[in-house]
């Protein structure tokens, strides 16, 4: 659900990760793109609008469009949506292998 949501909102290179394996704090890892802060924005407000609509809450929030990067928390599934450069210096979709991959986008550059 999370997966189409972003990619509703027009986020680039989304990637979710199944750490269960490997992780005790999540099951799955969320990464996608904005190419702008009001973009980064405005992903992150329809993912807290849908998830809401269903009754899910975010346990937390960090950072937001002007730090160029925004994390959801929603317990098992964190959510990281990251400006490109920050995204290319912290390329921390390499924390995981690609085995782990669970849904990549055809633009997802790894």
């Amino acid at each position: 659900r999370c997966v189409s949501i972003c990619e509703e909102g027009k986020a680039e290179d989304v990637m979710l990760f199944d750490v269960s394996g490997s992780s005790i704090l999540a099951d799955y890892y969320l990464i996608c793109t904005g190419n702008s802060a009001p973009h980064i924005s405005a992903i992150g407000t329809r993912i807290k609008q849908h998830l809401a609509a269903d009754g899910i809450r975010p346990q937390g929030r960090d950072g937001d469009a002007a730090s160029q990067w925004i994390v959801m928390d929603y317990g098992v599934l964190p959510i990281h949506i990251l400006e490109p450069e920050r995204r290319s210096f912290y390329r921390i979709e390499e924390l995981w292998e690609d085995g782990d991959v669970v849904y990549r986008s055809s633009a997802a550059k790894n």
